[in-house]
């Protein structure tokens, strides 16, 4: 049981993110766009 106590903060923490944190911090994320002028550029360059 003291262990449970001991860890259960950690747990939620874990808890809250996987089901809840994830998915709110990839929305706030901003769209990116990208202009490629020349595709073959990109395969040229390793």
């Amino acid at each position: 049981q003291r262990l449970r106590t001991l860890t259960a903060p950690h747990v939620d923490s874990f808890d809250y993110f996987w089901e809840q944190g994830l998915a709110r911090g990839v929305q706030d994320i901003e769209p990116a766009e990208f202009n490629i002028v020349d595709p073959q550029k990109l395969r040229d360059n390793p």
